[in-house]
């Protein structure tokens, strides 16, 4: 199985700035881009398929390839799925094809 590729990412952030600012008792805006930095830090070492958990914490878009069609199921490297939008595969004529 090849490495799945995110297309689109998440469009918000698992943990925001203000419930960061209240878990670490941080009233003052003094700190606020450190703290930004520690949240993007703590969601790249977890999310997606290169994180340490190798799950989407948020919903986003990810594309994954075969390198042959499988015989019974599609095994997808990472999860929870919420929808599939298309299976695309090239027949014998290398023909692209989409999967009803």
């Amino acid at each position: 199985m090849l490495a799945p590729v995110r297309t689109a990412a998440p469009s918000i952030t698992p943990v925001t700035l203000t419930e960061a600012k209240s878990h670490v008792r941080e009233d003052s805006a003094d700190q606020d881009g450190v703290i930004e930095m520690m949240i993007d830090a703590a969601i790249a070492l977890c999310d997606g398929y290169g994180g340490i958990l190798r799950t989407a914490l948020i919903e986003q878009t990810w594309q994954q390839d075969f390198p042959a069609f499988p015989v019974c199921e599609f095994r997808l490297a990472l999860g929870p799925l919420i929808s599939v939008t298309s299976i695309k595969y090239y027949d014998t004529n290398n023909a692209q094809q989409t999967l009803s």
